[in-house]
């Protein structure tokens, strides 16, 4: 019959404790058996129970200290059959235990007071067990299983990486996942704050790139850095790096309209024998930076074999995200003013400059819900208030992971050299209201005439109308938004001279989802069954002109 978990608690008999030597030598020596405690999700014979031996270990290490931790094991004498565990954490240390009863100590110990003969269901799954991985390490989770849009957000416990590693690319196109998959601003900055959060808590030294791959910058608007990766390098480079042919990754991007999703789709089809490492955060802004710094006759090549060595490193979601940074469009829907809401709100909840574990996890906790949006708004708008003055966030982020929020506008102010954001005015109800807000502070006015602003052009062409009748010769495939079907348009003039249509320009703006769906359609029917060559214009379609109008 199988012994219960008690049995291994209670202080030892002393007919037991003097057993001849020879037994417990040969049983200490004996090697430990191979059926692990992975099994405990079925069914263990009796005769090999995984919890028996290591309890009987138990007690003999604990015996052999002394007669302090038998007393410590001792249970109390008003407790009857529901002993309450104490122990000590350097005992715990000593113990040479297996992988299952040291979990089993472990939430004992955290649940001290409760009977010893209820087991909760969450030792045969310890990540789920109910204490901190602050006091325990717990083993992160895996980049792919990453959720930083789930409720109740922990930035150490819901975290996939270990304090002082490198933030994993992984978690950041996670992040990007779970904004893209929702359209309330709200939310879209609580999901990237909480990303944010455990980046402050864990490795501070990657908060700076994480934010610049958010907006897709490589630094501050004065250093002008630009990628200049265009569309046809970009897809030539999936293409090499995943053996595909460049014609169909080329039809593929005009039939999704996401240079991004093409990407990812090759990517996924690929099996490699040894996959390279896996990429950082802050190793892919690195990567970018240097692709931004090529230039000269063979900077296409180098960008290429850059890009190329980027997508055979990503995995999963990444190679998306990584080829919409290239071209240039994230498409994420994070404003700048978006993610400064997210970094100030993850530096109010997780304030940085604490040790590890952090003592303070959410600040705002205990808070009524308008209370806690109030005092969030109110950490934005030093925030804001400040990157107006200072848009540089190399300049910003050292100071606000040294001082903190509350001390950056005593740390960054207007400084020579770096231009300050337009600070457009807002309208107010009346004079009190400006007056209000400038209460205790010295201020200057200038008088502002009456009257309507008037934008003047000259005329430079006489008896040309504002308005031309131009006709439609050639459209363009839409993408993102306009996949699958046109979103532009080639136009062309008649000439009367050489009776011919010349085109005139493009136009792709001020239309509707409806009405780009109606030209859609009633283009179809014109487009000529053996199609032209594009005119050199790039067009994907050309439709045959029609016949001029007697008179022109």
């Amino acid at each position: 019959m199988q012994r219960s978990i008690m049995s291994f608690f209670h202080p030892k008999k002393e007919g037991k404790a003097k057993k001849p030597e020879k037994e417990t030598s040969s049983r200490e020596t004996e090697p430990p058996p191979k059926v692990a405690l992975k099994e405990r999700n079925g069914e263990v014979p009796e005769n090999d129970s995984p919890v028996k031996r290591p309890g009987r270990k138990a007690a003999r290490v604990l015996g052999s200290e002394g007669e302090e931790e038998d007393e410590a094991l001792t249970p109390s004498k008003g407790q009857g059959k529901c002993p309450v565990m104490v122990i000590s954490v350097l005992q715990i240390k000593q113990l040479t235990l297996r992988e299952g009863l040291e979990e089993s100590l472990v939430w004992l110990i955290a649940n001290r007071g409760s009977a010893l003969s209820t087991v909760p269901g969450t030792l045969r799954h310890p990540e789920t067990a109910p204490f901190s991985c602050c006091s325990i390490q717990r083993k992160p989770l895996d980049p792919s299983g990453y959720n930083p849009a789930k409720n109740n957000y922990h930035p150490v416990d819901d975290a996939c990486w270990k304090p002082g590693q490198k933030v994993p690319y992984l978690a950041v196109a996670r992040t990007f996942e779970k904004i893209e998959e929702v359209s309330a601003r709200l939310r879209m900055v609580e999901t990237l704050s909480n990303l944010l959060r455990s980046v402050v808590a864990l490795s501070p030294p990657d908060l700076l790139p994480i934010l610049y791959l958010s907006l897709n910058r490589l630094g501050p608007p004065q250093q002008g850095l630009e990628l200049g990766v265009g569309d046809g390098v970009l897809l030539k480079a999936v293409a090499q790096a995943t053996g595909r042919q460049l014609e169909s990754v080329k039809a593929e991007a005009a039939e999704k309209g996401d240079v991004g999703l093409v990407a990812e789709n090759s990517r996924s089809t690929q099996r490699l024998m040894l996959p390279p490492p896996a990429l950082t955060a802050a190793g892919v802004f690195a990567k970018f930076r240097d692709i931004a710094g090529l230039a000269g006759s063979a900077s296409t090549a180098k960008k290429m074999d850059v890009i190329k060595g980027l997508f055979v490193a990503c995995r999963h979601s990444e190679a998306r995200f990584i080829a919409r940074a290239l071209s240039g469009r994230l498409r994420l829907g994070l404003a700048e003013q978006s993610v400064l809401a997210a970094l100030a709100q993850a530096v109010s909840l997780t304030p940085p400059g604490q040790d590890f574990p952090p003592a303070v996890v959410d600040a705002g906790k205990g808070r009524t819900a308008e209370a806690r949006k109030t005092w969030l708004e109110e950490q934005g708008m030093i925030l804001k208030q400040t990157f107006c003055e200072v848009p540089d966030l190399d300049r910003i982020i050292p100071v606000l992971l040294e001082h903190g929020l509350e001390h950056l506008p005593e740390h960054c102010r207007l400084s020579p050299g770096v231009p300050l954001k337009p600070m457009l005015a807002h309208p107010t109800r009346g004079v009190s209201e400006v007056l209000k807000r400038f209460e205790e502070a010295a201020f200057t006015c200038e008088y502002k005439y009456d009257g309507q602003r008037a934008q003047l052009k000259k005329d430079y062409l006489d008896g040309v109308g504002d308005t031309l009748d131009l006709v439609v010769i050639g459209a363009y495939l839409g993408r993102g938004k306009r996949a699958g079907r046109y979103g532009g348009f080639l136009l062309a003039a008649y000439d009367e001279e050489s009776e011919e249509l010349q085109a005139i320009c493009k136009l792709g703006t001020g239309f509707s989802d409806e009405e780009l769906e109606d030209h859609f359609q009633s283009l179809q029917v014109r487009v000529p069954a053996r199609p032209a060559d594009g005119m050199g214009l790039g067009v994907s379609t050309t439709f045959p002109a029609p016949a001029p109008a007697d008179g022109g």
